[in-house]
């Protein structure tokens, strides 16, 4: 092997896009491997010499997604055999030419999937793995144990066995007998850096001259693994039906309060039974739809820890849809006497995380049953990326090695023109909330378009969100909205000589801590004195428009 300079090398890298036969290694980190992103769809109608196809391994230029794909056929026949499709090494360190490390980020890999079957026998199968550090890691495997299979579209992530590391792909065929399958297909190879801007950008109006610009902050990787819940977590009392009886209890979500969870999977709920229970029977469920018509998922829950929070894993994740209301929690078939329905202090949640119904159809809050009701479930479910969840699971990976990838704040950009043309830079903000102070107000039937760019070291990703000023009256004008005291520390009071339809509590993150429907009550008070000390955003909505204001808990 010649040694060849490491600025030799790196022009050598860049110039040929990889290097077939050489490699440098200096402090322990090879430096070759073509860059990112990889994007393979077989166009070619061949493997080149990026790819090293074993025995079986052909391009089918019939089949594909589209057509062609590769395809590993299970003619001639193999046994107790493996059979793998390899990939050159892959630059997982450098992301240009100047030698720039790779900081923020995670790499992603997607690929099509199609399997056609003989026999399920569950003994053949496809591993998908990468090899850094001189071992192979797995990340994701399928077999023909539930038969065949159309095409189905995959995406890993990949960050923990190939971030700053030189890296290949394979695609390995085993089993016993390979004429139990007929084939398997994979087509649209992708491996891409992504770095995540903030779920979703929100506009709300403070009043003619203001807009409150808010966002919750990028994840931390591909997953939103995450516990939902409503409830403070502290196990407070215990709820039954004088008599006993059957009855249902459940956390209730909007659409627009999931939507961060698209493409994520419910894996396991926790929830905490009474102390006093002696015959009370628990089914665990998950329903979507208005009113939770529709049931997705229930068990049988037997050897629960009474007084305490058990977590259940689903047999089934179950996968949300984010159009959908989302729904979970359990029913009891409760003796007299038992009490088995674990809360918190409060307050409720109303709607959301105190939902109740004593025949399966007709849901209320609990909270609407009287005032010493204002509680909720302690009840919560976990939400995950499956795939990112399976692959930790299967993967021998060793905690990650990267650079500090820290969020430094955000850019702020606006544009007034129904987001044509440039947008105007506005501010750098280290918060998730920017206030837009305009003078002149803003004008009527103008959508409002803003851009919040994550501002990390290697990488700027980007957020929109817009507004259509609708001219809705200056609630601060007149003491037609007041919102006092605030700062506080236990209650706020709410006045508005406009009625009020909804009102939300937020953090300011987004996420949704209290929901009130008021009906068009023009008063009312809510107890924030569970609350850490710092800001919170209070959103209004009434038959003339929406309006936002921060409160300050002390």
């Amino acid at each position: 092997m010649a040694v060849v300079a490491q600025s030799e090398l790196r022009d050598e890298v860049f110039s040929s896009g990889k290097l077939s036969d050489s490699y440098y290694k200096t402090n322990g980190i090879f430096l070759n491997g073509i860059q990112l992103p990889v994007i393979e769809d077989w166009s070619s109608g061949n493997f080149g010499t990026f790819w090293t196809a074993d025995q079986n391994w052909l391009i089918n230029g019939q089949v594909g997604n589209n057509s062609p794909s590769a395809e590993f056929k299970w003619s001639p026949v193999l046994q107790n055999y493996q059979q793998a499709l390899t990939s050159d090494l892959i630059n997982g360190i450098y992301f240009d030419s100047a030698s720039n490390i790779y900081i923020d980020g995670e790499f992603i890999l997607s690929f099509d999937l199609k399997h056609e079957n003989v026999n399920a026998t569950g003994a053949e199968y496809l591993l998908v793995e990468v090899w850094s550090d001189d071992q192979w890691n797995l990340v994701k495997q399928f077999s023909n144990a539930n038969g065949s299979f159309e095409w189905d579209h995959l995406e890993i992530d990949i960050t923990d066995v190939a971030f700053g590391k030189v890296f290949k792909l394979r695609f390995l065929a085993g089993g016993d007998d390979s004429s139990d399958i007929l084939s398997w297909f994979v087509d649209n190879i992708s491996i891409e850096r992504v770095c995540y801007p903030p779920p979703w950008v929100n506009v709300m109006p403070v009043d003619p001259y203001t807009l409150l610009v808010s966002w919750p902050p990028p994840p931390n990787n591909s997953s939103s693994n995450d516990w939902i819940m409503w409830d403070d977590g502290t196990q407070v009392g215990c709820i039954g039906l004088t008599g006993g009886g059957e009855f249902s209890v459940a956390s209730h979500w909007d659409p627009d309060m999931i939507a961060q969870y698209d493409g994520q999977y419910i894996t396991a709920i926790r929830f905490v039974p009474g102390t006093t229970v002696v015959a009370t029977d628990f089914t665990l469920k998950v329903w979507e739809g208005a009113d939770a018509g529709t049931l997705l998922y229930e068990e049988t829950l037997s050897g629960l820890i009474l007084g305490d929070w058990n977590e259940i894993t689903l047999s089934t994740p179950i996968e949300i849809d984010v159009t959908q209301e989302l729904w979970f929690g359990y029913t009891m078939n409760s003796a007299d006497g038992d009490f088995p329905a674990g809360y918190d202090a409060g307050p409720a949640v109303v709607g959301y995380g105190d939902m109740i119904t004593f025949d399966g159809v007709a849901w209320d809050p609990i909270s609407s049953f009287g005032t010493q009701f204002d509680l909720n479930w302690n009840l919560q479910a976990y939400v995950s990326d499956l795939t990112t969840m399976e692959s930790m699971q299967l993967s021998n990976i060793s905690n990650a090695n990267y650079s500090s990838r820290e969020l430094s704040g955000y850019d702020i950009y606006w544009n007034e023109n129904n987001g044509v043309g440039a947008y105007e830079y506005l501010d750098f903000t280290q918060d998730t909330f920017y206030e837009h102070y305009k003078d002149p107000p803003f004008i009527f039937g103008v959508i409002y378009h803003y851009m919040v760019v994550a501002i990390y070291e290697d990488c700027e990703p980007e957020a929109i969100g817009h507004i259509i000023w609708e001219g809705t009256n200056d609630l601060n004008e007149d003491n037609e909205l007041l919102i006092f005291p605030n700062p506080t520390n236990h209650l706020v009071n709410i006045r508005s000589t406009v009625g009020i339809a909804r009102l939300y509590f937020l953090n300011l993150h987004g996420h949704i801590l209290q929901c009130h429907h008021l009906n068009n009550q023009t008063q009312t008070s809510l107890n924030i004195s569970t609350y850490d000390p710092g800001i919170y955003l209070l959103r209004i909505e009434t038959e003339e428009g929406q309006m936002a204001r921060k409160v300050l808990v002390e």
